[in-house]
C-alpha cells in the first residue's frame, strides 16, 4: 500500500473542519446545506460563506465533501511535511486548458506587489478575531489548491482546504510554538487580503 492510499483510508473530515473549509465557497448545493443544518444555523452558514478570503468557483466544486472526493482521485503535485507541526501539506495545480477561468479566486496578495497608492489604501480589519490587512481590489483567478492534514498516530484529519497561494494560519503566540508563530507572522506581515 502506498502512502496516499494510507492517507485516504484513514482520512477524517469532521463537521467542524468542513464548516471551516466552507469559508472558501460562495455558495453550496441544497443537499449539503441540509447536512450542515443538522449542526449549524442558516445564519452561521451564511456568515461563513461571506467571510473574507479566497474561494472556489461553484462549477469547480459545490461543497467541501465533493471537493475532497474529487481530490482523492486527482494527482497530487507535491506533499510536504511541516517540520514544526508535522502536518501534511498537499498541493494541486490545474491547467488553463482544464479550467480556463481558474478553479476559484485568490484573495491574497504580497504587499510588495502593490503600487505606492495601493499601499496607502491598506485597511486593517478583524477576521475571526485576528487583525488582518486588506485592500479593495480585484481578486486574481487561481489554478492552485492546498490541503493541510494533521497526522495522528493512527489517523489523518483535514484541517483546511483552500484555493490560491499557500497561506499559513494567522500568528497566535498563545497557541503556537515560537517557531510556528514566527513563521506565520513573517508571512502575514508581507501579505494582505483583497476585498
Amino acid at each position: 500500500m502506498d502512502y496516499l492510499s494510507k492517507i485516504s483510508e484513514q482520512l477524517q473530515f469532521p463537521m467542524d473542519r468542513q464548516f471551516h473549509v466552507l469559508k472558501h465557497f460562495v455558495d453550496i448545493d441544497k443537499e449539503y446545506e441540509k447536512l450542515l443544518r443538522l449542526s449549524y444555523s442558516k445564519e452561521e452558514i451564511n456568515y461563513i460563506l461571506n467571510e473574507l478570503g479566497s474561494y472556489f468557483y461553484k462549477d469547480f466544486s459545490e461543497n467541501p465533501l465533493n471537493l475532497l472526493r474529487d481530490l482523492l482521485e486527482s494527482k497530487i503535485d507535491a506533499i510536504e511535511v511541516d517540520a514544526v507541526t508535522n502536518n501534511l501539506h498537499l498541493s494541486y495545480s490545474y491547467t488553463k486548458s482544464e479550467y480556463p477561468d481558474g478553479i476559484g479566486l485568490d484573495n491574497l496578495i504580497a504587499i510588495e506587489e502593490l503600487s505606492p497608492d495601493e499601499v496607502i489604501a491598506i485597511e486593517t480589519k478583524y477576521l475571526g478575531g485576528n487583525k488582518v490587512q486588506s485592500i479593495k481590489s480585484e481578486a486574481k483567478p487561481t489554478w492552485e489548491l492546498h490541503i493541510i492534514i494533521a497526522q495522528q498516530s493512527d489517523s489523518y484529519t483535514i484541517i483546511t482546504m483552500f484555493p490560491g497561494m499557500y497561506a499559513p494560519p494567522f500568528p497566535d503566540y498563545k497557541n503556537q510554538s515560537k517557531d510556528s508563530y514566527l513563521k506565520n507572522k513573517k508571512f502575514w506581515d508581507k501579505h494582505i487580503f483583497i476585498e
